[in-house]
């Protein structure tokens, strides 16, 4: 039976590197929108569930709950982030203090998509450009308001986090890549260091997958299978 469930996870895992490979370069179509504001409408689809904490989409723990995202510097949220950055209660208080605000800027900014569906193109295209400048605004607002909290080392520190948890995602950008003006030679190497990690992940996941489920008893074994045929149909 165990054979079995390898064949279901290898489908899954190719799913998985799928997703991988597509941030890892894979270019939108041509009709696909690209959102330019990328937190916006995860603080509005939480404002409907205001007892229940945002977590970031790669599983990182928040520290703070109510140290909703900041764009920009999201990751200030994170327990392990906070820790390397060793902030004190009071800069915590006042990022906090900063995140509420925001907050508070974003509900009020729903007034401005009201009677949306009502409104003429022209009035439209007026309203979403008087939103971008808003936002470009509190984006540079919020800028400071962090470089004044934070001292310059941390400040420092915090964009080398930022550099290496996003940089290699950015690199495989086509756009990103034609920018930086990589030679063929590079772009070779590059795609072969992406190649050894997507290998290196099945393997971890293939050796985690027999870990786990050797903890599980023979009926617990077959009723996996069943919940991995169910979730991947």
């Amino acid at each position: 039976m165990l054979w079995r469930l390898f064949v279901f996870l290898a489908a899954a895992g190719g799913l998985l590197l799928w997703g991988l490979a597509s941030l890892f370069g894979a270019e939108a179509s041509p009709g696909t929108p690209k959102p330019s504001i990328k937190w916006e409408g995860r603080l509005q689809e939480a404002q409907g569930r205001p007892d229940e904490p945002i977590q970031p989409r790669h599983g990182f723990r928040l520290a703070q709950p109510e140290l909703l995202p900041l764009p920009g510097y999201y990751m200030l949220g994170m327990e392990n982030v906070q820790k390397e950055l060793n902030l004190t209660p009071d800069q915590l208080a006042q990022l906090a203090e900063l995140s509420k605000s925001y907050t508070e800027q974003l509900r009020a900014d729903q007034e401005i998509w009201k009677d949306w569906q009502k409104m003429t193109p022209e009035q439209q295209s007026a309203k979403a450009a008087e939103y971008r400048q808003r936002y470009s605004q509190r984006l540079q607002q919020i800028r400071q308001q962090v470089e004044k909290i934070l001292l310059p080392d941390q400040l420092k520190t915090l964009h080398q986090i930022i550099l290496r948890t996003h940089g290699l995602w950015v690199l495989y950008h086509a756009q990103t890549q034609e920018s930086l003006g990589l030679t063929p030679e590079q772009k070779q190497l590059l795609a072969e260091i992406r190649q050894k990690m997507f290998d290196e992940i099945q393997e971890v996941q293939k050796r985690a997958f027999e870990k786990a489920y050797q903890v599980l008893q023979p009926s617990q074994q077959e009723k996996l299978l069943q919940e991995v045929q169910k979730r991947i149909h």
